[in-house]
């Protein structure tokens, strides 16, 4: 909160004004500027900015009243709305990128400071020797997996407490004409079907399309009946608590110790 409240006073003096109803006046073109400015090893602690991307500055702030408790805490007390749910991941974002440029000293000094105690048992599990190329793709694999294992450990712990169904996916598809991979949001082209509107963008291929089409009617089927897998939509990727494996449409995560080594860092 403390934070979030500097960040504000930070952006209203920028824009020299002091008051909201001050920035209540200004134009939008002027309200955007700073907008999307990132977190800096100063804003956070230095680890938690570089493991999560350098995230925007603002964010959901647990402020006590709009947000009361922490997600942790509405997890285990169960949701204040219990209604299905679908959620899931891109390959290259919560810190994977296709930019990831790091020295095997860098990975080895963030990853120790990253994972602490548990930092002997993850070099062993995703090494990088004397290869730049091979720390950054560590890296990469080792963000990946995580992602791909929180959001799995989330879904279990929610239907502990809540009666509606929640599922997940994984979305490793790279749109074609970029450099970013399986991007932030990059799936939500195919979940609305809406390739139409960016084709001026994107040079989009017949696969794409295809891709679509399929992703899109998982959407509509869940809007229409909770339940994304009815219809002949696809393959249906049950839901499981069990350590052994992880599967979310066609990739598969089949490594316990891996997720033993992300369950611990958690």
């Amino acid at each position: 909160m403390t934070t979030a409240l500097t960040n504000g006073m930070d952006y209203t003096l920028a824009h020299n004004v002091s008051t909201i109803a001050e920035l209540r006046n200004l134009s939008i073109a002027s309200l955007l500027i700073g907008s999307q400015d990132r977190a800096t090893n100063s804003s956070y602690s230095w680890i938690t900015a570089l493991s999560t991307g350098y995230p925007l500055l603002f964010k959901p702030v647990l402020d006590g009243y709009v947000l009361p408790k922490k997600y942790i805490e509405t997890l285990l007390e169960g949701p204040p709305n219990d209604v299905p749910l679908i959620t899931g991941n891109t390959k290259d974002e919560s810190g994977a990128a296709t930019t990831t440029n790091l020295t095997v000293s860098e990975y080895i000094t963030d990853c120790t400071a990253k994972y602490a105690n548990l930092s002997t048992e993850y070099f062993k599990l995703y090494p990088a020797t004397d290869n730049a190329t091979l720390a950054s793709h560590a890296w990469n694999a080792a963000a990946r997996d995580t992602s791909l294992v929180s959001s799995w450990l989330y879904a279990n712990d929610w239907v502990k407490s809540a009666s509606s169904p929640i599922y997940t996916y994984y979305w490793t598809h790279a749109p074609p004409g970029q450099d970013q991979g399986a991007y932030h949001q990059s799936e939500i082209f195919y979940a609305l079907n809406s390739l139409y509107a960016s084709a001026d963008i994107y040079p989009w291929t017949d696969y794409d399309y295809y891709v679509g089409e399929v992703m899109s009617s998982y959407w509509a089927n869940f809007c229409k009946t909770r339940n994304p897998n009815l219809s002949g939509s696809g393959t249906e990727a049950q839901q499981t608590n069990s350590m052994r494996s992880i599967q979310m449409g066609s990739d598969a995560f089949d490594e316990p110790v891996k997720i033993i080594l992300i369950l611990e860092m958690l």
